[in-house]
């Protein structure tokens, strides 16, 4: 069990990545365009959605990476 929680940091470790990565990076030249979508500018919809897919990871980490699965002791 240990190594597959491990195994499942590394992947959601290497997602963050590239999700860090893709918000500001290269994803300003992909969509700096004068269009919109949601009411917004296509850059800010841009940032928003790689913001999401950070904080849906951080939230998988919460609840299958973040944890002790030590015996409490009182």
């Amino acid at each position: 069990m240990e190594s597959r929680r491990k195994q499942f940091g590394w992947i959601l470790t290497v997602a963050f990545v590239i999700a860090i990565l893709m918000g500001p990076g290269p994803g300003m030249l992909l969509v700096n365009r004068p269009t919109a979508h949601f009411g917004l500018p296509d850059l800010y919809v841009w940032g928003l959605f790689w913001y999401v897919v950070e904080v849906g990871i951080v939230v998988l980490a919460y609840f299958f990476v973040w944890h002790d699965d030590a015996p409490k002791s009182e």
